[in-house]
């Protein structure tokens, strides 16, 4: 039997890596943070790489990282970045090589942990509660 990651999505601050964290602990499987592992590859922030190369060119190298953590570690627990699955070919390989797990969580509780965050390019906004 083939061993397959595991992949947690959900929308940014919906606690991911959190909830990652714990659940590689319980399994003692690897954790691995996807936006970690891009910008130790890019040598930038996620924020710094999406304004100066913009969300598309972010995508496409989220999708290369997701990949090589798929192929690399298979016995493992993927915190993915929020957006992730807005990209279709992201989403697909993450339904065919791992068993995802949706964290839901209410905007009202994501709003009330990344209100003020700057680190997140997408709510870099006029309103990013109305973004989000």
């Amino acid at each position: 039997m083939s061993k397959k990651p595991i992949a947690i999505i959900g929308m940014m601050g919906a606690g991911k890596s959190s909830v990652g964290q714990s659940l590689a602990e319980n399994l003692c499987k690897t954790f691995i943070d996807s936006d970690e592992v891009i910008q130790q590859n890019q040598g930038l922030t996620i924020a710094d790489f999406f304004n100066t190369q913009g969300e598309e060119a972010f995508r496409h190298v989220e999708y290369q990282a997701l990949r090589d953590i798929i192929t690399n570690y298979p016995d493992s627990v993927i915190s993915t970045g929020g957006g992730c699955v807005t990209y279709p070919q992201t989403l697909a390989l993450l339904q065919e090589s791992t068993t995802l797990i949706w964290l839901k969580t209410s905007l009202g509780t994501i709003w009330a942990r990344i209100k003020g965050d700057t680190t997140r390019p997408l709510l870099q906004t006029s309103n990013p509660q109305e973004t989000l």
